[in-house]
């Protein structure tokens, strides 16, 4: 299935670096690292980070020559002292659970050097005493920006979903601001915007609705008007897919004329909702919602506070707003 670039839904090393370093130098997405609330309050917490800088400073490797980063979404960032700062400096980064090739892992560094990459890590502190507050960023996850663009925006994450709507604008994806309790739905993901080949904002769009955790993007708020009302959209400066391929669904595929059932801790997304011949993906149900309130209907008729409480309760989506009193 081809979307457009503004899609819009009808019905293994550890790497030390050091500046004689030229060579280009996380876990289910549902475990409730988007509901963090707060972001991590110990170094030891998982988030998603960003280069803000390379350290130019000329002394003995790891103690100079590695990069400034911070926490997306963030005003501050916990460091490997246990202090909070606006970036903290790690000297190395270990990308060994990537389980990238040597060429991969220097291509992957070197876009992580220049802010076109994005990683859900922990910070961590040096093994070696002499260097125990120098920060190493132990990465679990890696994303790499396709349109070569500098981020503008917020981050989020974007799991494409499959909405049945009499009339536009009618949801398409589920975002979840990254690093906070920040989760709606949106009508509309402008990809063209990024200015990012064609061939990449496909690929994207295809991530975001077959891969249980989608995209992330960097993105700026919008809207969409039409007979449905008008819903948010975000309009992209970069996009990042997983660096290195996920691991695959269980059971990604359900639903349909075949009536695929999906595994425990999962639903179909969408479900029928009376529609046998419609097709969805298993999604794994939320551990945790926030509770601003943005009201979906449930193929159960129930309403929902928002789409996660949807989620978690294993319901599809029916359409958004309140269900009709009967």
């Amino acid at each position: 299935m081809r979307h457009s670039s503004f899609v819009l839904l009808a019905c293994a090393s550890v790497l030390s670096l050091s500046p004689a370093c030229d060579s280009p130098a996380p876990k289910n997405p549902e475990e409730g690292l988007d509901h963090d609330q707060s972001g991590p309050s110990a170094a030891e917490q998982e988030t998603f980070y960003v280069v803000t800088r390379r350290d130019v400073r000329k002394c003995a490797a790891p103690a100079c020559g590695g990069f400034y980063v911070q926490r997306v979404n963030q005003d501050t960032t916990t460091c490997a002292d246990g202090k909070a700062a606006k970036e903290c400096y790690v000297g190395t980064v270990d990308l060994a659970a990537l389980k990238l090739d040597a060429n991969a892992q220097n291509e992957f560094l070197a876009a992580f050097a220049d802010g076109h990459a994005l990683v859900r890590a922990t910070i961590g502190r040096e093994a070696d005493p002499n260097f125990a507050d120098v920060g190493v960023l132990q990465v679990r996850e890696g994303w790499t920006g396709r349109a070569g663009k500098q981020p503008n925006g917020s981050f989020y994450r974007l799991r494409g979903i499959h909405a049945k709507c009499s009339a536009l604008p009618c949801p398409m994806a589920h975002a979840f601001r990254l690093n906070t309790g920040a989760d709606w739905l949106v009508a509309g993901v402008d990809f063209a915007a990024s200015g990012a080949p064609q061939e990449a904002q496909d690929a994207a769009s295809q991530a975001m609705y077959e891969t249980p955790e989608g995209i992330l993007a960097a993105a700026t708020p919008s809207e969409v008007t039409g007979p449905n009302g008008t819903m948010k959209a975000l309009v992209t400066s970069e996009f990042y897919t997983r660096a290195g391929g996920a691991a695959p669904a269980a059971n990604p595929e359900c639903g349909g004329i075949r009536g695929l059932s999906c595994g425990d801790g999962q639903f179909c997304d969408p479900s029928q909702c009376g529609g046998a011949d419609i097709g969805g993906t298993c999604r794994a149900k939320p551990e945790a919602c926030t509770f601003d309130y943005n009201p979906v209907c449930g193929c159960d008729g129930k309403t929902y506070g928002n789409d996660c409480a949807r989620q978690s309760a294993g319901v599809g989506l029916a359409h958004p707003g309140e269900c009709e009193k009967k």
